[in-house]
């Protein structure tokens, strides 16, 4: 999971009442600051986003666990390990985990089927598929990839 910092008005908005002692402004109005602005704000406050970023993270860990609320169905996690991360421009990134209940015992052995229909279920890369929040990496092939 990574961090959309000049992507997310909620953080943005509060940056902003930090930085100009209290004044508030709307969501809309975060949104419609320009980029220069939105990363000014972000890397000003690194501590706000970092803490911002991890109780995302915290909320989202929360409802993978929930029978009721888990995306995964049946399938919510039971266990997690997860491991915070900060890329050169310092913003964070999770690497997280799951174990999830309903799972196949021996994924690479008697129960290897099984798993692979439960990846195919859980898993996609379509766009399609996606919700209209999450933007998604798409990879452009440059020179580099083709280098050896």
């Amino acid at each position: 999971m990574s961090a959309n910092e000049i992507g997310w008005s909620g953080l943005l908005q509060l940056l902003y009442k930090f930085k100009d002692e209290g004044r508030e402004i709307s969501k809309e109005a975060a949104a419609q600051l320009s980029y220069i602005e939105k990363s000014a704000l972000v890397s000003e406050d690194a501590v706000t986003c970092a803490i911002y970023f991890n109780r995302l993270v915290i909320i989202w860990i929360n409802i993978l666990e929930s029978k009721k609320n888990s995306p995964f169905g049946q399938y919510h996690a039971i266990h997690y390990f997860k491991h915070n991360e900060f890329q050169h421009r310092g913003s964070p990134h999770a690497h997280i985990l799951l174990w999830i209940e309903n799972a196949s015992h021996d994924p690479i052995g008697a129960d290897k089927q099984d798993a692979i229909a439960i990846i195919n279920q859980l898993n996609s890369v379509s766009s399609y598929e996606a919700s209209g929040n999450v933007k998604l990496q798409t990879h452009k092939h440059t020179f580099t990839c083709y280098k050896k």
